[in-house]
């Protein structure tokens, strides 16, 4: 027997494994393996046949009469008082409250009606436990006292009794009937709930065709629904009913799960009641299941009449109602929420007006310069959605649907304030522009009454009042249109029914006023201009007359000035010419002034052409007596003023000029004024002397004279003690001390002092160009320290001015600054070369201060660490001191030693580097697949070990199908996601905190590389052997990509090798055209239809 069952096990096995592999029937297709016998249908209707046995019915009638505990008629008594109780008394009562009372209140609020169902059936059990219960136990007890022993005290003694028997009797029959309520209660909730969800249509767009489909009557529906229910709407535009579809769910199955619960938990048998002396606690307790029992179980009370959803046997039926009937409330109503929700959605539509933050939505409104008739669109947008939504266009206050009374009076309100609240914000700077207008409008108007008002003291101010008020009518009209425009806007703004205050009222009023006042002012004003313009007229003749008499003295005047001769009164002779020609040039604008007064009174302008005249026979005189007074002026100034003081080179310009002048003047003057002619002679001799001296000033007058030059000078002189250069050596002095004599060799020496000199000047010119150069020192991300910008300015200047120092130095004019030129080179080559090692330290202290900044790294590289803290130390101790003074030529002194230390710094910089390109070799040895990734990026991740998510951006870098992948709340990995969203489960997921996986991102991602090829194989195997029991488009779509890359590849392979050795060509010509070009056709059907992006790719 042993071994035909185990065959037959094997076989059983066999016959699964082949019925569900392909690739197994067709390796075992040549064994000669019998058929599996045919699957038969299990018929409709049948007969057992069944062994036939003979009783006595009569003998085991009489045998059962008279020893089964039920026979006696106490036992009988209890069982009718029982049934006739239940039936006639306890069967009315309901756990739900579904009567007239219940409906009359309706539609209740869902807490209240929780509440109400609540007590009833709370008030259903205590019923049942103290009427029926009670009672049937003090029956039982009466009764079968007589017949039983009542008084047994050993559980294991009652269970072999005839009373053990009828106690499990009476608790059947109790349970049953309980459950036979509770079935009813069920029934009668579910009635409830679909009276109340049969109406299932989305309200009509209007309201009252909403109202009156969603109220219309038909069989079995109710007209009052049985919620009450709210739309509102919050701050950020959404609308939502409440209760919600999900509340109202979960409160109705709350009521059946409370049932059970209830009856679970009091109403009990009553065995204790009945044999009060066993223990049935420590009996109940012995009867608790093994762990390996049903996981039910656990929650059962052995002491219940019924365990409902615990596995209790008696419960079979009743628990697959109570399931399909949360199922069926689920469906209730959610059918019934359509209507509701599609309110919602009408709402929700309505919703944007309260993402707007009105003061913001104004101002960037206003922001764009729009016009007055865009502005009004827009504030008619708001007026017209706050009309709509406050009137019945877009809801009743209440709608009537199916299942709940939606009241919509609170949501309303909230978007017709917010619509109200941006209308009125757009019109009040309406109001506000219009009002400015207003007043920009009055201020024109007073400045026109002020200008018209001022009576005009000259020609130019009656001239620019005559122009005014020529201006001033246009003007005026243009004012009028513009108000005429803005009391047009205004009347528009109260359409909207807004409250303009009453300033802006008076003051959009006032503005129709000014145009009368302006033409009275108007008309005032052309008498005044009459008045004055007399007077003026009067004024101008008396000015011109004493003008031309001033004329004849100017001539008389210059008579005199042409006969002045004398030389040595020079001083005299100046002040005679240059006051008359001060007097023609105030002449010239005196002239001027007439003829822009004659031309405000349209005259033609009076001309003088004498000035002119007299202006052109005065210049030859000015011009000489002028020179001959400036030089006489200067010569003392020069002889014996301060040598220092002269400016040689002007000295020589001015001194030449005069020379020249002068002589062509004595030419020019000497036919018709001779004594002029002598002067000019005068001037030209006195000039030509002064020009000897020339050579002596230009040569000695100059800066570049030091005091070494000054003492060989002396030595070329023989002049003891040397001479000084104070404020008292006068010209006079040197040429004393014979300074003309040696003219030759003291150019030479001022020549190669103004060559130092230049040298001396480029020197200290590079170094004013220093003095202000600075770092720019600037915070680095949040490290609490600094990096320095701003070099590329100072790394060109130190180029630069290198060479200029370098070039000076090779100069034959540098020996008297050599020192300071080499001093200087040196210092510049020093601060190049510490820039240099500044900058390589900067560039690889910023790569990797966030590098050491994350303790993973710390961890796993703390001689690398150690290294980099010390030159972080430094670091940081230098760009402290470089913010406190970033000048260049401070931080670049030698005795700071920047150099040293930057350079100190960048060797342990490269070991560093070195031993963090070590440690990533050996992440990339263990994950090969790191060789796909940059350091940076892999540094990205291993400075983050602690996030197994930082790891996300690099996946598709690391694995060439994986754009990202799903981590669940407790970081393990449970799908693969491609770049365009197809997403794959894994066979198992990957967790990155498990054992040797957490902190080491190398050692989960080859695991999640392995779970990866594990999964695509399984799929495709899984798909394989899915592509023979699913049509192929939906094959197509079923599956990952790869899975169907690779299925049609061995599936086209099979068939057509099948096809081959079946039937040959003809038989593959066959498969191409009815099995291959179909599918093909069916693909490019599908790929036309509706698919989305995934399915698309």
């Amino acid at each position: 027997a042993v071994l035909s069952y185990s065959r037959g096990i094997r076989i059983a096995v066999l016959r699964r494994d082949l019925s569900r592999s392909p690739e197994l029937r067709r390796e075992l297709k040549d064994a000669g393996l019998p058929n599996p016998p045919a699957k038969k249908n299990a018929p409709e209707k049948g007969k057992l046949q069944l062994e036939i046995r003979e009783f006595d019915f009569k003998t085991v009638h009489q045998k059962i009469a008279t020893k089964h505990f039920s026979a006696t008629s106490e036992v009988a008594f209890a069982f009718n008082w029982f049934y006739k109780d239940w039936y006639t008394v306890q069967n009315k009562l309901c756990f739900m409250d579904t009567g007239d009372s219940f409906l009359t209140n309706k539609p209740w609020s869902l807490d209240a009606l929780m509440k109400a169902q609540r007590k009833q059936c709370k008030d259903t059990v205590d019923a049942l436990s103290t009427k029926w219960r009670n009672a049937f136990a003090e029956t039982v007890t009466d009764c079968g006292q007589q017949v039983f022993d009542l008084f047994v005290n050993d559980y294991e003694i009652m269970r072999q009794s005839p009373l053990y028997a009828f106690l499990l009797s009476c608790r059947l029959r109790m349970a049953l009937s309980l459950r036979e309520l509770i079935s009813k209660s069920a029934f009668c909730l579910e009635g409830l709930i679909k009276d109340h969800t049969l109406i299932t249509e989305l309200p009509s767009s209007s309201p009252s065709s909403s109202s009156s489909s969603s109220s219309s009557s038909k069989e079995g529906e109710h007209k009052i629904p049985l919620l009450k229910a709210h739309v509102f709407v919050d701050g950020s535009g959404f609308a939502f009913i409440k209760p919600s579809q999900r509340q109202c769910e979960e409160s109705l199955i709350s009521l059946v799960n409370e049932m059970i619960s209830e009856v679970s938990k009091n109403m009990t048998s009553i065995d204790s009641k009945v044999a009060s002396m066993v223990n049935f606690d420590q009996a109940n307790k012995n009867k608790r299941p093994s762990s390996s029992s049903n996981a039910n179980s656990s929650s059962m009370n052995y002491d219940a009449l019924l365990s409902v959803e615990c596995g209790d046997p008696l419960c079979s039926g009743l628990d697959e109602q109570l399931v399909e009937l949360r199922a069926k409330i689920k469906d209730y109503v959610a059918k019934a929420y359509v209507a509701p929700l599609a309110l919602a959605d009408k709402f929700q539509k309505k919703c944007w007006v309260l993402e707007i933050l009105t003061p913001e939505y104004v101002e960037s409104f206003f922001d764009k310069t729009p016009t007055h008739e865009v502005v009004i669109e827009k504030v008619k947008t708001f007026h017209d959605l706050a009309v709509e939504v406050g009137s019945i266009d877009l809801a009743f206050d209440d709608e009537i649907f199916s299942i709940v009374q939606v009241n919509t009076v609170e949501a309303k309100k909230t978007i017709v304030i917010k619509a109200l609240e941006v209308r009125d914000a757009l019109l009040s700077r309406v109001v506000e522009d219009l009002s400015i207008r207003n007043e920009n409008t009055v201020h024109t108007y007073e400045n026109i009454l002020h200008t018209l008002a001022t009576v005009p003291s000259t020609e130019q101010e009656l001239d620019m009042l005559r122009t005014f008020m020529a201006e001033v009518p246009p003007r005026v009209d243009g004012l009028v249109d513009d108000v005429s425009h803005i009391h047009e806007q205004m009347g528009i703004v109260n359409l909207f029914g807004y409250k303009v205050s009453d300033e802006d009222a008076l003051l959009n009023w006032t503005t129709m006023t000014f145009p009368r006042k302006v033409k009275d002012a108007l008309d005032a004003a052309s008498t005044t201009q009459e008045t004055r313009q007399a007077k003026l007229l009067d004024e101008l003749s008396e000015e011109k007359e004493a003008f031309d008499k001033l004329l004849e003295k100017y001539s008389e005047s210059l008579i005199k000035c042409k006969q002045l001769g004398n030389y040595d009164q020079w001083e005299d002779s100046a002040v005679t010419v240059n006051e008359l020609y001060d007097g023609l040039q105030a002449a010239k604008r005196t002239v001027a002034d007439f003829n822009a007064r004659e031309a405000v009174f349209r005259f033609p302008p009076t001309e003088y052409p004498q000035i002119e005249n007299m202006e052109r026979e005065l210049d030859p005189f000015f011009r000489l007596w002028n020179m001959i007074a400036e030089f006489n002026s200067n010569q003392k100034e020069w002889m014996s003023g301060s040598f220092l003081a002269i400016d040689a080179p002007q000295v020589e310009i001015d001194v030449v000029e005069w020379f020249k002048t002068s002589a062509k003047m004595a030419k020019t003057l000497t036919d018709d004024h001779p004594l002029v002619a002598e002067c000019a002679v005068k001037l030209r001799e006195v000039t030509g002397d002064f020009r000897k001296h020339l050579p002596v000033l230009v040569a000695l007058a100059t800066p570049a004279l030091k005091q070494r030059h000054w003492n060989q000078l002396s030595a070329i002189l023989d002049v003891d003690p040397p001479i000084e250069p104070s404020e008292d050596l006068t010209l006079e002095e040197l040429l004393g001390w014979g300074v003309a004599d040696h003219i030759e060799e003291i150019e030479e020496m001022s020549v190669h002092a103004n060559k130092q000199f230049g040298l001396e000047k480029q020197l200290s010119a590079m170094k004013a160009d220093w003095a202000p150069i600075e770092f720019e020192v600037k915070e680095y991300r949040n490290t609490g320290t600094y990096i320095i910008g701003g070099l590329d300015d100072i790394i060109a200047l130190l180029d630069e001015h290198i060479v200029k120092t370098q070039t000076m130095r090779g100069s034959p004019f540098s020996k008297g600054i050599k020192e300071e030129c080499e001093g200087w080179q040196h210092q510049l080559t020093y601060g190049q070369d510490m820039l240099d090692e500044w900058i390589k330290v900067q560039r690889t202290w910023m790569y990797l201060e966030p590098i050491f900044g994350s303790e993973d790294i710390m961890r796993q590289l703390p001689t690398e660490a150690r290294r980099f803290n010390d030159v972080d130390k430094v670091w940081r101790k230098v760009m402290a001191e470089a913010r406190e003074n970033p000048t260049f030529l401070f931080l670049a002194i030698e005795d700071k030693g920047f150099k040293q230390k930057f350079k100190s710094a960048n060797d342990k910089l490269e070991k560093v580097q070195k031993g963090l390109n070590d440690y990533l070799e050996v992440k990339r040895k263990y994950f090969p697949r790191f060789f796909f990734l940059s350091n940076d990026e892999l540094l990205e991740i291993l400075s983050q070990t602690k996030d197994p998510k930082a790891v996300q951006p690099h996946l598709g870098k690391a694995f060439e199908g994986i754009a990202k992948v799903k981590f669940e709340s407790d970081l393990k990995i449970s799908q693969l996601i491609a770049a365009k969203g197809e997403k794959v489960d894994l066979d198992e997921p990957v967790d990155p905190e498990k054992g040797k996986n957490k902190g080491n991102v190398e050692c989960w991602l080859l695991e999640l590389e392995h779970m990866q090829w594990t999964t695509l194989k399984t799929q495709t195997d899984l798909g394989l052997k899915d592509y023979v029991a699913t049509p192929r488009n939906d094959w197509t779509l079923k599956w990952p990509q790869q899975v169907i890359l690779a299925g049609s590849s061995v599936n086209w392979t099979i068939e057509v090798n099948d096809v081959l050795n079946e039937g040959g060509c003809e038989a593959l010509g066959n498969y191409v055209q009815n099995v291959l070009n179909p599918q093909l056709l069916q693909i490019v059907e599908l790929v036309r239809g509706k698919l989305n992006k995934v399915q698309m790719s």
